[in-house]
Order: structure tokens, then C-alpha cells, then sequence
């Protein structure tokens, strides 16, 4: 059996309907790999099969893991994302998070810096020189759709009340004011997986320390751990 049909076989026949809507090839298989991705990973960490997985959407779009099996896999978590040539998905117990992936070979939108960015970071990408600006919008924007899917509010959430200080190694979240719904001491971590790509990663701390696992994978075929150290990380947040 080819590949893209074993990987066919395991989705539910909602997921193979939407998998069709796809106008291009490369869609439809990026679709069809992430699907898997998330059913094949999760199963690593409990005893549900990869074919058995049910999940949902909630109100904001966020997917989530739905179905009989709750009991069983309580606490477990996902959220993924994808870009041109790869795909990210982080999974977790108990805790809160969020992961965004861009690909930065191609032009950022640079054109959404006045109303996606705070007057700080606008101000502060601007001071940098032409060639360095799309790389910092990539980095800021990663970190802002981090924190947005690990508050779990989509698109609701105001973009301009929160600012990302990336200088130095460091990255520092500052609130535009009290945020209530943002009140968390969230922690990033920014990697950089390849010239091509910017990752980062937004969890709220559970007390115990928090680590990050890498791993590169083609579900069904095979995983290997990926060493890789993040670019920025912090642990502080200031308001």
C-alpha cells in the first residue's frame, strides 16, 4: 500500500471530504500528512489507535481531542501549525501552549505592521536595517500567533495590546495594560529549525519545570530526535 493511502485509511470520512476540497496537490498532501502527524503522535503517548482519534473544534476554531476516549486521555493536549515545507505540532499534559512555524524565504507582510503590531514593535522593526526587518517581523509574528493559540481566544484577541522585546537573546512580553485575560507568566522559546523557518512556542508554567522535547518525524515511517537549542527563550514577564 502507497504511503498517501495508508495515510488516507486512517481518517474519518469528514477529514476525507475536506482533505478533496483542496484545489492543488501539495495542499491536499499537507493536509492529509498533518492529519496523520496529530492521530500518530498522539497515539505514542496512550493506547487510543491512531484511526480512533475524534476531535473538535471550539468556539475560536482551536482543534481539540473530542469523543469517547476523554477519560482516557485527559490533560492531553495539541496544537499544530504548518508552512511551506513543514509542519509543527506540539503536544502536551496539562499545561497551556501554542506553536506557530513561517517560512521566511518568501516577502513578509510588511504592509500589516501598523494595524497586527503595537507603535512599539512597529517602531522598533523600523529601526532596523531594510534586509533585517523581514526576518524580525517573521520572529514577532511567530510569538504573537503563539500566545494567541495558547490563550485560546483566535482572533478575538487585539494584536496591539501586547508587545514582544526582542532584543538580545531574550524575549519580553509586555502587556499594553492590566489584560486580564492574558494574565499568565507565559514562557517562549524561538527556534530557528533552518535558514528557512522561524518556530516559536508559548506555554503557561505548571510549577514543575517545563521542557521542550524535539523531535523530526515522517508519521508511520520513522522519528528521530532532533537536537536543536532555541534561538531566544524566556522565562520573565514584564508589564
Amino acid at each position: 500500500m502507497a504511503l498517501d493511502d495508508l495515510y488516507r485509511s486512517l481518517l474519518t470520512r469528514e477529514e476525507l471530504l475536506l482533505h478533496e476540497r483542496f484545489r492543488f496537490a501539495r495542499d491536499r498532501h499537507r493536509y492529509l500528512v498533518t492529519r496523520v502527524l496529530v492521530r500518530w503522535v498522539l497515539s505514542r503517548y496512550t493506547q487510543v489507535p491512531a484511526s480512533a482519534w475524534q476531535f473538535a473544534a471550539d468556539q475560536f476554531g482551536r482543534p481539540r481531542i473530542d469523543g469517547p476516549m476523554l477519560d482516557e486521555v485527559r490533560g492531553l493536549d495539541f496544537n499544530v501549525s504548518h508552512t511551506k515545507g513543514l509542519i509543527v505540532l506540539g503536544v502536551g499534559r496539562d499545561i497551556k501552549f501554542g506553536v506557530d512555524v513561517e517560512n521566511t524565504s518568501g516577502s513578509a507582510a510588511l504592509d500589516i505592521v501598523d494595524h497586527a503590531f503595537s507603535s512599539e514593535e512597529a517602531c522598533s522593526l523600523r529601526s532596523l536595517s531594510a534586509d533585517k526587518q523581514e526576518q524580525r517581523f517573521f520572529e514577532i509574528w511567530t510569538l504573537k500567533e503563539s500566545l494567541v493559540k495558547a490563550c485560546g481566544l483566535g482572533l478575538q484577541m487585539d494584536f496591539g495590546r501586547f508587545s514582544f522585546d526582542l532584543d538580545g537573546d531574550d524575549i519580553n512580553l509586555v502587556f499594553a495594560d492590566n489584560a486580564a485575560t492574558l494574565g499568565r507568566n507565559w514562557l517562549f522559546w524561538q527556534f530557528q529549525p533552518s535558514m528557512d523557518y522561524v518556530v516559536a512556542v508559548c506555554a503557561a508554567p505548571s510549577g514543575a519545570s517545563t521542557q521542550i522535547i524535539c523531535r523530526e518525524a515522517l508519521p508511520l515511517r520513522w522519528e528521530r530526535d532532533f537536537d536543536i537549542s532555541p534561538a531566544r527563550a524566556t522565562i520573565a514577564l514584564r508589564r
